[in-house]
């Protein structure tokens, strides 16, 4: 199966728009993914 798209990040109970910073790292070996997010509000 391929899958074309971008990865995404749901923020749940919590709004963007208050975000001040984040940090991705997305790690791939053949068909998986990992993500680490971290993120933080002000």
């Amino acid at each position: 199966m391929i899958r074309i798209g971008r990865p995404a990040i749901n923020f749940i109970n919590k709004e963007p728009n208050e975000l001040a910073n984040i940090e991705i790292s997305i790690s791939h070996c053949k068909e998986f993914a990992v993500a680490m997010v971290i993120a933080t509000w002000q």
